[in-house]
């Protein structure tokens, strides 16, 4: 288990294989397989394979010994943004194969903003300007449905590093929290 629990789940595989079907095995065999199976939704979205993932799956899943309930994080991106078509597009495109939705927020532009979200799939919320960061990024919270959400303004990218650690975090839903 606590390999498991310390982010060495292949390592926990290995050792479940020697447990053979034990009782007590049963709950690192569910975690796993939760582990798992995250590792292949997130395979599928990425379009990287991840053989371990596909050969472990079936050997964890008998030592389960019970269904599992539905497994995976949805992963929403939430942008507040007015006038900022000359950055969205770049840091939309840096959001490609890691979210699952991308919800928008416009609190007013005049140029092509709204035109550059929706191109790419985002899902659009509208919202008088307040002067009230909070307010704006609650509707934005409303209109999202992941399980998590990814606070990400348009002038920002996901950069190699913060998408590897948002990885490893959507592939073990056993975890708690995250600082990423």
């Amino acid at each position: 288990m606590l390999f498991a629990f310390s982010g060495e789940e292949d390592q926990a595989i290995k050792d479940l294989g020697k447990a053979g079907f034990v009782p007590r095995a049963r709950r690192l065999a569910k975690l796993l397989t939760e582990h798992l199976i995250c590792r292949q939704q997130l395979s599928s979205k990425t379009g990287r394979r991840d053989g371990v993932a596909h050969i472990s799956l079936s050997k964890v899943r008998l030592a389960a010994d019970r269904p599992l309930d539905p497994v995976g994080i949805k992963l929403s991106a939430c942008l507040i943004v007015k006038n900022e078509s000359k950055n969205l597009s770049r840091c939309l495109e840096s959001l490609k194969g890691i979210v699952d939705e991308i919800v928008v927020v416009d609190t007013g532009s005049t140029d092509d903003t709204v035109a550059i979200a929706e191109s790419f799939g985002a899902k659009m919320g509208s919202f008088e300007w307040s002067h009230d960061f909070s307010a704006a990024r609650n509707h934005s919270l409303e209109i999202a449905t992941g399980d998590w959400v990814l606070w990400i303004d348009a002038d920002e990218v996901l950069v190699p590093e913060s998408v590897s650690a948002i990885q490893r975090a959507l592939v073990r839903p056993h975890f708690g929290g995250f600082a990423i």
